[in-house]
Order: structure tokens, then C-alpha cells, then sequence
């Protein structure tokens, strides 16, 4: 680095997608007459555009000799038979000191922890490891939980001394919350929590997938106006930014990693994916926005080879953190035959009755979706999630009677997944619900993708569709039914729903 001139950093991005990435893909290379010498094509196979570029805020850090390399640190909530629960931080201060000549004896670490209000609630003098004890902790709670402070975030600040003097200061957010599945679903400390919300893409119609803070927000909005509390990162990590914010207003998040297109199970993606959940893990872990890690979407799980696959994925990733549970989303698969469902501590399934199967058939899919779902809890005793559900729709396009592609029919389609719903949730089966998709994105080109793909209850452009309308009022309408104080939640909704259906 020349601080006295213009340096030139460059950096060399690739796009190309193989057997052995994530996500995956390969390269053809059709011969013959009708194609020139060294024409080939990248194939996807998945259902999203393959952008390419650094999507991505880009930040250079210049920093003091020496300097706080790393910060280890475990927040928990440890629940206590003779009185309320306690929140327990341990925490490992790593600095360069050590390697730049510096005595250990004259490193320090001034730690610190405050609330969101910014008052003091931990104070360590010197030791740059330590665990700090919170008595009557601000747990982190989701968006929509009565009574509770949502969203509560601390931070632990690092000041690194040598020799009493400030050389660095660093600091971290973490929040308090417990994580459990039981047979009824997931528990967020101790309370039972039902998903409504999204699949999502990271794409917009100006600038494809590169980061806009200002999309982020709206986004943020848009679930609130909608009602829902949750977001799966589909398909893969979604920015910082949007995890951070997450955490702030108490918006579940399952994590994804990139593994989609998994149809074939070499060692070599393997050991990849492995990595690839560790450097997830990393990232992620302090995030309280995130309930469950998600290692993969739609992969070829009846094959033979996906059972030694997952079950190595699976146990790996519970060694990085036993604190979170664990799954994958199951599509294109059936219980009897599926090989990778028995790691996962919840079930996530991707349907679409009434659309790809069935097509234009509604009287078909409430009761072949229960007959589904029922079939995968049989077989493993597990809580189900619906990950996807839902069908293209083309923004004002409207027929009578209802037709695929109408917003019609849209609308139709949710309103019948929502009697199965009900009757799962009931039956103590269903632990949450997520529309595919949140708005519309771009795919590569295929006859069946009108300018992508348009499952979204907004269009790219974040307009609603009629169905947005029917979202909304099923979500507002699920956290009045949950609510043991339903006055209270019902000040919360909005005074007038789009009543498309009847909600029980």
C-alpha cells in the first residue's frame, strides 16, 4: 500500500458454475454443423439469474500495529432451576500483539457489554478472556411476540491496551435467545413460534442482485405491511447489512447456503460444502435473527450417495454450533424414498400443487397437500415447514373464471393451501408457511419464464399484486388468532384487510 500515491486494486471474478460448485452447473459443449467452432453454453441448474460481478459493499480497513485480530465469543441463555434465567457470554479477545514483538504481560483488554439503551451491564478490567453473567437479561424476540421487547440487541466492546495505552477498539452486536425444536415446532425462548413468511431473492429490475440500502429498507417494510415474521435466505447468504437489520426489528431468518442443483455428490463438492458452511457459520453466528441453518434447497435426495453426503454435512455443521437446529429443503422428493430427511430437525418442503402438478386443478391441492405433509411427519415425527408454495402471475392479467397466470388465480391457489393450513397447524403438524416468492426475479431464459420468474406477490418493481392483499390479511389475521391478548394484537394490524377470504 502507497499512501503518498493512487493505488490500483484489482480483482478478478468468475461466474462460471461446475458439478463442483455451489451453486451448481456445468458447461456444454454442443458439435455439429449448427454450432460454430468452440461455441459452449453455461447451464444452470437452478431457477434464478446467474449474475456475476462483486454484488456486494466493499470496505478496506486500515488498521494499528497492533490490533484486534479476532473476537471469540458464545452468547446463551442458561435457564436455572432456582430462579429466572441468566445470560451467560463467554468471549476470547485475539489481537497481533503477541506477533509484533509485544510482552503478553503488557497486553490488556478493557471489555465492556451495554444494552440497547447504552447503559453498562458488564465491566472486566484487564483479562482478554472471561465470561460475563447477566442477571434478568433483554432477551431478543421476534416481531410479533406480546408483551416482549423485540429486537433487543447488545454490544460488547474491546478496548486493546499495551502498556495502558489504547492501540484499538472493536466492537461486536450479539443478542439473548433460546432455540429448541420440539415435536409442535420451534421455540424461541420457550414460546412457540409459527413462520410467516418469504422466500426471497436478492434481485431487482435496475441493478440485478448488487446491494442498495434503500431496497433493503423497503423490502423491511413491505413484510411489516404484510404481517409476516420470517424470511428464508433463498438461495444462498444474503448481505450483512440485511442480517444485522434483521436483528434489529426481530425478523426470523433461516440461513441458506448456496447448495442448490445438488444432483450429484462427488467428494470434491462435498469437502467444498463443508467449507462452505463453515465461512456461513462464521459470519452468521452472532445473529440472533437466525433460528436455523438450511445446508441445502432441492437436492437430489433419494439418490444412494445423498445419505453419507448429508449425513456429513449435517454432522458437521452441528459441531460448528450444537446451539442452533439444522435442515435442508426437501422439492422433487417423497418420504418413502428420501435419504437425507432423517438429519433434519425440522422438515421443509417445497410444493406446488396446482401448478407444476395438477395443473389449473384447485379442488386437487388442500387435499393432496395434506396427504403429503402427513405422509412425511408419519414416517420421521418431525414439525413441517411449507418453504414454497405458489404460482406465476402476471401483474394485471385477471380472467373469470379463474386461469393460471391471473391474478385470479393467484389468489384462488393460496386460498386452498390455507385450508390444509389450518387443518395441519390444528392437528399440532405444521410449524410454519412461506409464499414463493416475496416478488418477482429474473431467471435465465426459458419458455416457461416470462421475463422470469413471477410467483412473487409483488412484482420486481415492489408493486402488489392481489395476492399480496390476501398475504396480508392471513398473517394479520394468524397473530390475532395467536395472541392470548387478541385486543392487543389487533391494535397492531391494520384497520382495514383486503378481505379476499375468510380466515377462521
Amino acid at each position: 500500500m502507497n499512501f503518498s500515491s493512487p493505488n490500483l486494486l484489482t480483482v478478478a471474478v468468475n461466474n462460471t458454475l461446475t458439478p463442483f460448485t455451489l451453486p451448481c452447473g456445468q458447461i456444454v459443449r454442443p458439435v455439429g454443423p449448427m454450432y460454430p467452432s468452440g461455441y459452449f453454453r453455461q447451464e444452470l441448474i437452478f431457477d434464478f439469474f446467474n449474475y456475476a460481478g462483486i454484488h456486494r459493499s466493499v470496505c478496506l480497513l486500515s488498521l494499528p500495529e497492533p490490533h484486534v485480530t479476532g473476537l471469540l465469543l458464545h452468547p446463551e441463555v442458561v435457564t436455572r432451576l432456582d430462579g429466572p434465567a441468566v445470560g451467560n457470554v463467554w468471549y476470547v479477545v485475539e489481537s497481533s500483539a503477541n506477533n509484533s514483538g509485544f510482552a503478553a504481560a503488557n497486553v490488556s483488554c478493557a471489555v465492556k457489554i451495554f444494552d440497547k439503551d447504552g447503559t453498562i451491564v458488564f465491566e472486566s478490567g484487564s483479562s482478554c478472556t472471561g465470561t460475563a453473567d447477566l442477571d434478568s437479561p433483554r432477551l431478543w424476540w421476534p416481531i410479533g411476540s406480546e408483551s416482549q421487547e423485540v429486537g433487543h440487541m447488545y454490544q460488547l466492546e474491546v478496548i486493546l491496551l499495551v502498556d495502558s495505552h489504547v492501540v484499538d477498539i472493536y466492537r461486536q452486536s450479539f443478542g439473548l435467545r433460546s432455540v429448541k425444536v420440539e415435536a409442535d415446532g420451534l421455540y424461541i425462548n420457550d414460546k412457540l413460534f409459527y413462520f410467516c413468511g418469504f422466500g426471497k431473492h436478492e434481485d431487482f429490475h435496475v441493478f440485478g442482485r448488487g446491494f442498495n440500502l434503500p431496497l433493503m429498507v423497503k423490502d423491511f417494510s413491505l413484510m411489516a405491511w404484510t404481517g409476516a415474521n420470517s424470511f428464508r435466505t433463498s438461495h444462498y447468504p444474503y448481505a450483512e447489512e440485511v442480517m444485522e437489520y434483521a436483528d434489529q426489528h426481530g425478523v426470523v431468518v433461516i440461513d441458506e447456503s448456496p447448495a442448490v442443483g445438488l444432483h450429484e455428490f462427488p467428494n470434491e463438492t462435498l469437502k467444498h460444502h463443508q467449507r462452505v458452511m463453515e465461512e456461513l457459520v462464521d459470519r452468521d453466528y452472532l445473529h440472533p435473527s437466525v433460528v436455523m441453518w438450511s445446508v441445502a434447497n432441492e437436492p437430489k435426495s433419494t439418490d444412494r450417495q445423498a445419505e453419507y453426503y448429508f449425513r456429513t454435512v449435517f454432522d458437521h455443521v452441528r459441531k460448528l454450533d450444537p446451539s442452533r437446529p439444522v435442515t435442508f429443503v426437501i422439492g422433487g422428493s417423497n418420504a418413502s424414498l428420501d435419504r437425507a430427511a432423517q438429519f433434519a430437525d425440522i422438515i421443509c418442503l417445497n410444493h406446488y400443487y396446482g401448478w407444476y402438478t395438477d395443473t389449473g386443478v384447485l379442488n386437487l391441492v388442500s387435499p393432496q397437500l395434506m396427504y403429503d405433509v402427513k405422509t412425511w411427519r408419519d414416517r420421521f415425527q418431525k414439525p413441517v415447514i411449507m418453504t414454497e408454495y405458489g404460482a406465476d402471475t402476471i401483474a394485471g392479467l385477471h380472467t373469470s373464471p379463474s386461469f393460471v397466470f391471473s391474478e385470479e388465480y393467484q389468489v384462488e391457489l393460496m386460498a386452498e393451501y390455507f385450508t390444509a393450513f389450518d387443518q395441519l397447524r390444528a392437528a399440532g403438524i405444521l410449524a410454519g408457511e412461506m409464499v414463493w416468492n416475496f416478488a418477482d426475479f429474473m431467471t435465465d431464459q426459458q419458455v416457461n419464464r416470462v421475463w422470469g420468474n413471477r410467483k412473487g406477490i409483488f412484482t420486481r418493481e415492489r408493486q402488489p399484486k392481489a395476492g399480496a392483499h390476501v398475504v396480508r390479511q392471513r398473517y394479520h389475521s394468524l397473530a390475532s388468532r395467536d395472541s392470548h391478548n387478541s385486543s392487543e394484537l389487533r391494535n397492531l394490524a391494520p384497520e382495514h384487510l383486503y378481505q379476499v377470504i375468510s380466515v377462521v
